[in-house]
């Protein structure tokens, strides 16, 4: 029997970069040739507005994210029959952000950073000192 199951995972990071957290779900999304909307489906396909939601073929309803009340970073969908994928894309958006930030990061203190490469779970980058 097929039903809707609404869950919502935490993650560590806490009060994201807006700029950063969508150029995230936009690089996932192109990644895994999917796309970016401003809400998630649950199984009978109402719409649950969300800050962002990469949907693929894999995840037909889409996995959303928002900020919690602590302005924790999570993760929203209806996950019913496809967790392993969306695990895969938690962990993906996960991994990628925190690169991303790290590269903004380092931008900041005067480094010239260039993206040299980005697969499936790994975003190789150089920080050359200017």
């Amino acid at each position: 029997k097929n039903m809707s199951h609404i869950g919502i995972y935490t993650t560590a990071i806490q009060n994201p970069d807006p700029g950063l957290l969508q150029a995230t779900l936009q690089a996932v999304a192109q990644s895994l040739q999917g796309q970016v909307q401003t809400h998630y489906l649950d199984w009978y396909q109402n719409k649950h507005a969300v800050l962002g939601a990469i949907f693929t073929s894999a995840l037909p309803r889409g996995i959303g994210v928002q900020i919690n009340a602590s302005g924790g970073l999570e993760f929203v969908g209806d996950f019913w029959g496809v967790q392993a994928a969306a695990q895969a894309v938690q962990g993906e958006v996960i991994n990628t952000y925190q690169a991303l930030a790290v590269m903004q990061a380092m931008q900041a203190m005067g480094y010239a950073v260039q993206n040299l490469a980005q697969a499936q779970n790994c975003i190789a980058f150089e920080g050359v000192a200017a």
